[in-house]
Formats: structure tokens, C-alpha cells, sequence
């Protein structure tokens, strides 16, 4: 090759590989883009960011997890779906290939629960199940599972009716040191709270405002009867958070529905407005904090089930205080351990222990939720 041929050709060469790491500059700059909007909660803006960050960079992996991730948040099953699986491909370490794994196996739980392999062409056919157990199991078995693996197994093994199966997870789960007791599993564990004897607690007094919403019971409840003659008084469970209707068995029917007084620990100005009387009552408690305190009216209808699940951490404890209790079949088991709502007295218990509820009664049964930091 002559020598102007041969300069031509590393000038060739040296123009691409300085496009080569501009690109990849700007790929990386998207991917770190939208994974700060995704932390404000700013998905929409997230998404062009996140787009351009795998169209610059093919088989970059932080851009295609965090457009996975922000594609699962948005019920985009599709969109998750193609994106986790090749993330899991263009992962550059075992434990960042084991994080795609364990979501993996939580977008295909969830598109599952929300009905996706029923409505979708891209799950026609596919045990959705099935397959999130298995990415599941590779994760548990690579030495690289974290509690949230776990907790999604969990949930995947009641789902298809397999408990023996869930019982030997968290019984393992518990050997590792992940959790203390197999009845409790919540993705976020404080090791430094003592590990609870029994499932229920009972020593109302220590939380006053539970005191003076008892005293005040027959009142909250005309407040709570009030709202429900309201048009849109009370709204579908999952507008508040989109994740509860997958806990729940009457996604077509809609017979579970709420009223928020104070979600994720700050005041609702919707329910001050509407529930003044309530929102006075608990206003100024300081155990509903941020980023889980909640005051809601909780309204199940009649054959509504929620199913088994454990709540986010187990520094909440979450109480409800019965207004509407109809004769027949309705309670809530939490622990393995069975109770039965009575009006006007209070049912608390630790959120962070495996818990479900059901009403298999003709009519709704409705209790004022208050979930707040563990005393």
C-alpha cells in the first residue's frame, strides 16, 4: 500500500474511533439523564433521554436497564419486556447481569397480574410465571440475590399456588440471614428494630391519635358515608399507587376503593377538602412521615380479595379502624394468624409480615387505614 493510501486510511480510522467515543460520550450523558429524571419521577422526560442513550450505544447496558426500568414503571409490559432481556445480554458483571434477572422476573410477575398474557400478541402463548420464576432462580442460585429477588419469588410461587415451594424460599431466606422470621419478607429490612413475636399488635394507647379516632368513630364513619354519595367521592385502588391493583382480584369490577387523606407522608389536599372533619383528627401526627405514611378510608367490596403480599419495610405499622363491617365471611389473616374486623375498634398489625384480606360477603366493609412509622 502506498503511503498516501495508507495516511487516508488511519485518517479513516482515527475520524471513527473519535466518533466512536463521542458517541458513546453522548450515550452515556442520555443514560445519566434519564436515570435523574427517573429518581425525580419524571419518566415521560426520562424516555427520550433514555431512547437516544441505546441509539448511540446499541449494546451499552445502563441506558437499556434504566429504559427497562422506566418502561416497567409505566406498564409499557411490551416495551420492558425486549428491553430487560437484552440488557441481560449486554451486562459487563455477574451482579449487574443478576439485578436485570431479578426485574426481569418482576416485569413479567406484573405483566402477568395485570392480565398482559391475555392481551398481548408479544405474550401469546408464554407462561409468564414460569419465566419469571426462572430468572428468578438464576439470580438465587448465582449467589447474587438480594431481598427484593426474594420478596418477587415470593410472590411468583403464590401465584402459582405453589406454598410449600414460597415456605422453602423464606426458610432459606432466613439461613442466608436475609430475614429474621419466614413470615415476614419486605424488600426493605431493618436489622436494627427487634424481630416481632406475634404478627399483631395491640397496645393501642401508646399511639394517642388512635385513642381519639375511637372515641370518634361513630363521626368519621358519617363522614366516610357522606363521601361515598359523592360522584368520585372515592377513587379506584391504584390511582394512589398503580402497584396495589396488582394485589387485587377485581381489576374489571373495581369494587376496591380509597380515599387518601395523607399518602407517601404528606397531606392530600383533595382529602382535607373533601373529609375535613377526619383530616383534623389525625392532623399533626408525626409518626406519618414520608416516604409511606398513609391515612386513607379503605373500601372492599363484596367477593374483593387482596392477595397474600408483605408490605415495603418493616418500620410501618399499619392499623385500621372498622366502620363498615357487613355479616358474613370477611376478615384478614396476617402472620398465618386470622382476625375479624369489629366496628369501632381498631385492628393493627406489622405491615412488613405477609398479610391478605378478603370480603365474601353481599355488602362493602370500609376501615380508616393508618399506616405510620413503628412506635
Amino acid at each position: 500500500m502506498r503511503l498516501p493510501q495508507r495516511c487516508m486510511l488511519l485518517g479513516c480510522l482515527h475520524d471513527l474511533l473519535i466518533l466512536g467515543v463521542a458517541l458513546q460520550q453522548k450515550a452515556d450523558a442520555d443514560a445519566k439523564s434519564g436515570m435523574a429524571f427517573r429518581k425525580l419521577g419524571r419518566n415521560e422526560d426520562a424516555l427520550p433521554c433514555l431512547k437516544r442513550s441505546i441509539r448511540y450505544d446499541p449494546e451499552g447496558f445502563l441506558g437499556r436497564f434504566t429504559l427497562a426500568n422506566v418502561l416497567a414503571e409505566l406498564k409499557d409490559w411490551d416495551g420492558c419486556d425486549e428491553h430487560y432481556a437484552l440488557a441481560i445480554k449486554a451486562a459487563p458483571s455477574k451482579n449487574l447481569a443478576a439485578a436485570a434477572q431479578s426485574n426481569y422476573g418482576n416485569c413479567l410477575r406484573r405483566a402477568f397480574a395485570a392480565g398482559a398474557g391475555g392481551s398481548s400478541a408479544r405474550f401469546a402463548g408464554r407462561n409468564l410465571l414460569k419465566e419469571a420464576q426462572d430468572h428468578l432462580q438464576q439470580v438465587l442460585t448465582s449467589g447474587q440475590a438480594e431481598r427484593a429477588t426474594v420478596t418477587t419469588m415470593s410472590a411468583v410461587l403464590l401465584a402459582q399456588g405453589k406454598k410449600t415451594a414460597q415456605q422453602k424460599l423464606l426458610a432459606w431466606a432466613v439461613k442466608k440471614g436475609m430475614y429474621q422470621d419466614q413470615r415476614q419478607y419486605p424488600e426493605h429490612l431493618n436489622l436494627h428494630l427487634p424481630a416481632p413475636k406475634h404478627p399483631w399488635w395491640d397496645d393501642h394507647t401508646k399511639l394517642p391519635v388512635l385513642v381519639e379516632l375511637k372515641a370518634r368513630w361513630q363521626d368519621v364513619r358519617r363522614e366516610l358515608d357522606a363521601l361515598m354519595q359523592m360522584k368520585d367521592g372515592l377513587l379506584n385502588v391504584g390511582n394512589r399507587s398503580p402497584n396495589d391493583l396488582e394485589l387485587y382480584n377485581g381489576k374489571t369490577t373495581q369494587t376496591w376503593r380509597e380515599h387518601n387523606i395523607v399518602s407517601g407522608g404528606r397531606n392530600s389536599p383533595r382529602g382535607a377538602h373533601l373529609t375535613p372533619l377526619t383530616a383534623r383528627l389525625v392532623s399533626g401526627e408525626p409518626r406519618v412521615q414520608p416516604p409511606d405514611g398513609q391515612i386513607s378510608f379503605s373500601v372492599l367490596g363484596p367477593k374483593a380479595q387482596v392477595t397474600p403480599h408483605c408490605g415495603r419495610t418493616n418500620e410501618m405499622l399499619t392499623c385500621h379502624l372498622a366502620l363498615h363491617v357487613p355479616p358474613g365471611n370477611v376478615g384478614i389473616s396476617v402472620g398465618g394468624e386470622s382476625r375479624k374486623w369489629e366496628e369501632g375498634e381498631w385492628l393493627c398489625f406489622e405491615d412488613s409480615f405477609q398479610h391478605e384480606a378478603w370480603n365474601d360477603a353481599a355488602d362493602f366493609r370500609s376501615v380508616l387505614l393508618v399506616n405510620v412509622v413503628h412506635p
